[in-house]
């Protein structure tokens, strides 16, 4: 299931509501919907209170190598407001950079004149690398951080390292039959343990710098008897087919009445062979079946 991007007091009200569906709402709660209620009908009413930005202007212009005059307060804000955990923005913005973790690399300047953001949009080529680079930098911090990660995964074994870091994620906290691991089909793959596509890969990397927002399966999901379905519940003809610790009942009856189904057309099958074996040589002396004329004339 896709995450949904963002909460607001529509998605609040619902869980309020599918919350009172399994357990009754104490007051306190009940006071909390009613102005959820009030808020969603009347916003004017209700004004979110400011965030304070966890990215001071001092910080960020030390994360982006101490460059005059490009970081304000609506950049801090921008990327204090981003999601992406202060600490990780360094490493992103090095990840594009030279040694000295402060200008950038010449190849992905070339990429930025090449290929452009990872939305696509181009930049002017014909500027030169400093002014290209301050104007990336103003861009939107989840476009700078994919746009980094896109380049950054095409060279070295980043790629391969980073997939393999995907296919061995565990969720916090769960092992053994109540284990979560990674959903690669969320991430471009076609099976929830395959190779997650370029997109998937620079989409985790993101969730990685904000430390929130992967998805899971469970590894061994229960079904309805009880037992081990593997994530995934049997249904149609394959329930009926496919043995498994969870589902052997339907398989076993299947089988069961194949089996039973040869074994009667067999025995038909050598009942009628004895029958005509048996007929056979009785016919040719003239005895065996008897003819309904020569059978009239004895009951006469």
């Amino acid at each position: 299931m896709k995450k949904k991007k963002g909460v607001g007091l529509k998605e609040i009200e619902d869980a309020f509501n599918e919350y009172k569906n399994y357990l009754e709402l104490e007051e306190s709660d009940k006071n909390d919907l009613d102005e959820i209620v009030k808020a969603i009908a009347d916003p004017t009413k209700y004004k979110d209170k400011p965030i304070t930005p966890p990215v001071t202007e001092v910080e960020l212009k030390r994360y982006f190598g101490d460059i005059d005059n490009l970081v304000d307060e609506t950049l801090a804000n921008k990327w204090g407001n981003s999601g992406i955990v202060k600490t990780n923005i360094k490493g992103i913005i090095e990840k594009a950079c030279k040694d000295d973790k402060k200008s950038p690399k010449d190849e992905f300047i070339n990429h930025l004149k090449s290929e452009g953001l990872a939305d696509g949009t181009k930049l002017n080529e014909k500027d030169d690398a400093n002014k290209i680079w301050r104007e990336f930098l103003k861009k939107e911090p989840e476009q700078v951080a994919n746009t980094i990660h896109t380049h950054w995964l095409e060279t070295g074994d980043n790629k391969n390292a980073t997939k393999k870091e995907m296919k061995d994620k565990v969720k916090s906290g769960t092992s053994g039959d109540d284990e979560e691991k990674l959903d690669l089909t969320s991430y471009g793959a076609t099976e929830k343990d395959g190779d997650p596509d370029d997109k998937g890969i620079v989409k985790y990397l993101l969730q990685k710098a904000k430390d929130s927002g992967f998805e899971y399966y469970k590894v061994k999901e229960k079904d309805e008897n009880g037992g081990n379905g593997n994530g995934k519940k049997l249904e149609g003809a394959e329930a009926w087919f496919a043995f498994r610790k969870d589902n052997w009942k339907k398989p076993l009856f299947t089988y069961s009445m194949i089996i039973l189904g040869v074994l009667a057309i067999a025995a038909f099958i050598f009942w009628n062979t004895i029958v005509e074996w048996w007929n056979g040589p009785a016919e040719e002396q003239g005895e065996g079946k008897v003819d309904e004329g020569e059978k009239k004339d004895e009951e006469e």
